[in-house]
């Protein structure tokens, strides 16, 4: 291969960032007796380059560091199901081909189990992770829908001071939804400082006030 096709194939190969869902590992565990183990799959959008062989992905247990690889070979997702669940574990995802050129890293996403998820209260309103980072990363808002209509979500100071406005009256359907994601900055794009902050989930039937502690070490 060229080196200009060799440059072309990497473009291409882009590999999109990485998407992670964390479920219990089948068969459930026992409480203060065995170590509550689960499982991470991680998936990801095919490459479109013709001359595509196969996926690494990346696993550490540090941003930007990581300890293992794993060959999927063609496939779009895999499942780790030795992980510890007291632990967050980063992942990131390249793409390669035949000669064995490899993509650069996916945006780096990272994960921790949560064996009691399934015990909380569906309709329960939170953010996760909780505090959190802003430098390493941001935090996500999970709320419910009871019934289908308008959500306006809000971030305040404690001292009631506006300071971003993720969603605006925006129709949603009923149902759980955790894919907002605050980054830890203003509507001006400025980051916060570390402190307490609240978060007003204005939906249907009510408003819900959730906690955030933003932590910068």
């Amino acid at each position: 291969m060229m080196r200009k096709e060799k440059k072309n194939f990497r473009r291409q190969l882009g590999v999109c960032c990485a998407r992670i869902r964390t479920a219990l590992r089948s068969g459930g565990f026992t409480l203060l007796l065995l170590p509550l183990i689960g499982s991470i799959t991680v998936s990801w959008e095919p490459s479109t380059s013709p001359d595509l062989k196969g996926y690494k992905v990346y696993i550490g247990t540090a941003p930007g560091e990581y300890f293992r690889i794993h060959d999927v070979g063609a496939a779009t997702e895999t499942t780790f199901a030795d992980l510890s669940e007291t632990k967050r574990y980063y992942f990131v995802v390249t793409a390669y081909d035949s000669l064995g050129n490899e993509s650069r890293f996916s945006e780096e996403v990272s994960a921790i189990i949560n064996p009691l998820a399934e015990a909380a209260d569906i309709k329960h309103s939170y953010n996760f992770p909780n505090p959190f980072n802003p430098e390493l990363e941001g935090t996500y808002v999970r709320y419910f829908l009871d019934n289908a209509g308008p959500v306006t979500v809000r971030i305040y100071s404690i001292d009631n001071v506006l300071i971003r406005t993720l969603l605006d009256n925006e129709q949603q359907v009923a149902g759980e939804h955790n894919n907002l994601y605050w980054n830890g900055r203003d509507d001006s794009g400025r980051p916060v400082v570390n402190g307490i902050y609240f978060g007003r989930i204005s939906k249907p039937g009510g408003v819900d006030i959730i906690k955030i502690a933003v932590v910068r070490k």
